[in-house]
């Protein structure tokens, strides 16, 4: 990540110029970085991560205090060029005072603060010599009070003597013991939630006194969590109170107290440290991010649905230390042994669906989609037969593949309850969703009546008839009712004929009629007195896809010549990589609402805006990378969310969501 500029004047990239857009994903979505021992993270454990003022981000690990630029870190120990002394070199919890610019640092053997400005450690030895006993927790309130727990202690600071009061814990008792504290948040005004390994507590600040009682006399629809092992304790922006416990995953109270709802987090993997919940983020769309004994997941708050993320390859168990959300949106996840993963904020932009995990699709390369009237999609491969594919879920319902003449399908079309599919060397097949039964029409060398040719590439109705492209056969109408098949096809000098009989796309052009794409230029069906004829628009270009914007201008992706605007007759002005385009072939078009046009290439999706005439690429997304799409493979959804299919799978996204940030990055002198 080469996110700073050196010189004088370095500018801190870690806040970045687009606005996160974020989806519920499967585990097969998500890339994340790792940043460990091999690129100068000082240990591979890190219990603590917090971002400053300033944008950079600080590591709390076993050897050292650690400082991300973007670029590289700087190690802070006990024994090091920095004025004052560090507790400890293992360093447990971590937290910034933006007020002071000062970093709270919690180790095994005590307190320490680190003035950034002034590049000074200052320990506090009082804690210790009381309690002999690790700093578990270091939390502000919303007055800027200060509190850190340590063993069954509790200590409040006390900024104009420099010194720490000892909180009188009055009313937290279990068989006659304080049990450990483990966290501290508060929930309102000199009121608190504390954290123990004997339960949950509500607190009442008096002074240097704390009243406390077990949660449940407070507020009896929380008993249950009297008696549970509470491991952490967070507020989310709604007020609600979230509570992780030790071994019996999440809880999450409303913020009235009214409701409770326990959430397990170990499905699907056999293991009790996935309940033991040991770090809590909040990401800024709504979601929450859940680190436990043994893996990370998404919280989708919507649907209360827990969607469990890969860190590392195929690796299911990392143990997840301390999150964190930084100022741009970005997660940072620092686990157990296997150093920092990082998930940039822009990954949401686009979602990326591959095969892979239970409830993915089962082969690589799509050929077509089409909607239903539930939203729900069909998803063609070429190999893998047809998927049915639930959006809002991520995941496959249904794979048809032996009921269909072939599995490498090339086109589709739902038509009511029939669902037709066009294939490569396999003929075309009416699929009966209701009797899951198929009915084949292929090519017949003895049957003038039979499909011209069985690469069937697209399909569209037109004058109430399915007419079908298909490549080397040229084009065919089939009337729905009867099956008859005409076909439509090139025949050298006639020059009313189809250009050429390799056809890849069709156009429903308004009362303009049927546009046909071949591989010698795009032709225009006309129909008279029930004759046939066809229009050459344009000559000598290889038609992937054709679009009409709502301002009625015409486009055409081509193969290796870019995106043609059709200016009349046998006229285009070229968009190709002058403008800014990545790819040479553009495989699919789509219109957002903004007016701009969307384009799948051989070289990732790019953005046209039609008025400044420039491209916005974005082949460089993390979903996007290394990624070559498909023709004929594309759809916008009534809900306005478009697809791209690809030969590595599909993404997704919604055009509206992937805007320029107003934020500027922050300047840091040095």
């Amino acid at each position: 990540m080469n996110g700073v500029i050196r010189g004088t004047l370095k500018i801190l990239l870690i806040i970045s110029f687009l606005a996160p857009a974020r989806y519920v994903c499967s585990q097969s979505n998500v890339i994340f970085k790792t940043l460990d021992r091999s690129a100068g993270l000082s240990q591979n454990t890190v219990f603590a991560t917090i971002q400053d003022r300033d944008g950079f981000i600080w590591f709390g690990t076993r050897d050292g205090l650690n400082k991300y630029d973007g670029y590289q870190f700087r190690v802070f120990r006990s024994s090091g060029d920095v004025v004052g002394e560090l507790a400890d070199d293992d360093i447990r919890t971590l937290m910034y005072d933006s007020t002071l610019n000062v970093i709270w640092i919690g180790t095994p053997r005590g307190l320490s603060k680190y003035r950034i400005e002034s590049n000074r450690f200052e320990t506090y030895n009082s804690i210790y010599e009381q309690c002999h006993e690790e700093i578990r927790f270091c939390k502000q309130d919303e007055s800027g009070n200060f509190f850190v727990g340590s063993g069954n202690c509790l200590w409040q600071y006390n900024e104009i003597q420099d010194t720490f009061i000892s909180i009188d814990l009055q009313g937290i008792n279990k068989e006659g013991q304080r049990p450990e504290l483990t966290d501290f948040v508060q929930i309102a005004e000199d009121t608190y939630c504390i954290g123990t390994r004997g339960g949950l507590f509500v607190g009442y600040l008096h002074g240097n006194t704390m009243d406390c009682s077990p949660v449940g006399n407070e507020y009896p629809q929380l008993a249950e969590l009297d008696n549970r092992a509470i491991t952490i304790t967070q507020v989310d922006r709604e007020g609600n109170l979230w509570i992780g416990s030790s071994n019996d995953g999440l809880f999450i109270c409303s913020a009235k107290f009214q409701v409770l709802d326990h959430h397990s987090l170990n499905e699907g993997i056999q293991s009790r440290s996935a309940n033991r919940v040991q770090a809590i983020a909040f990401g800024n769309n709504g979601e929450a991010w859940i680190g436990t004994g043994d893996r990370l997941s998404q919280f989708d708050t919507k649907a209360k649905e827990v969607h469990p993320q890969r860190l590392s390859g195929q690796d299911e168990k990392v143990s997840v230390r301390s999150l964190l959300i930084d100022r741009k949106g970005s997660l940072w996840a620092g686990t157990y042994f296997a150093g920092v993963k990082y998930l940039d904020a822009d990954w949401g932009q686009f979602s990326h669906f591959r095969p892979g995990s239970s409830g993915s699709i089962n082969h690589k390369v799509i050929g077509s989609m089409v909607e239903d009237k539930n939203g729900q999609l069909w998803i063609a491969t070429e190999g893998g037969g047809i998927h049915y594919f639930d959006p809002h879920k991520g995941r496959v319902l249904k794979i048809i593949k032996d009921e269909l003449s072939g599995s490498n399908i090339k086109s589709l079309l739902l038509d009511g309850s029939d669902l037709w599919a066009g294939t490569y060397q396999r003929g075309l097949n009416r699929y009966d969703l209701e009797n899951d039964v198929s009915e084949i029409f292929q090519f017949d060398l003895q049957d003038p009546g039979s499909l011209p040719h069985d690469n069937v590439y697209d399909l569209q109705i037109y004058l109430d008839d399915l007419w079908i492209a298909t490549y080397g056969g040229g084009l065919a109408k089939l009337n729905r009712e009867t099956a008859e098949i005409t076909r439509l096809q090139h025949h050298s000098g006639d020059t009313n004929s189809l250009c050429n009989n390799l056809v890849r796309a069709l156009y429903l052009d308004g009362n303009n009629g049927l546009l046909v794409g071949t591989d010698k230029g795009l032709d225009r069906l006309k129909v008279k007195n029930g004759e046939y004829h066809f229009d050459h628009v344009v000559k000598d270009i290889k038609v992937l896809s054709i679009f009409r914007d709502a301002k009625g201008t015409l486009w055409i992706g081509t193969r290796a010549t870019g995106l043609h605007k059709l200016v009349e007759k046998n006229r285009v002005f070229i968009y190709d990589n002058r403008n800014g385009l990545a790819g040479k072939s553009v495989f699919g078009i789509m219109e957002d609402a903004s007016g701009y046009l969307w384009v799948s290439t051989d070289q990732g999706i790019a953005r046209f805006d039609p008025g400044a005439e420039t491209f916005m690429g974005f082949s460089d997304a993390e979903e996007l990378q290394n990624l070559e799409f498909n023709f004929n493979s594309y759809i916008k959804t009534e809900a306005g969310e478009m697809y791209f299919g690809s030969t590595n799978g599909f993404v997704r996204f919604y055009p509206e969501r992937i805007k320029n940030s107003n934020y500027l990055p922050p300047l840091v002198f040095t």
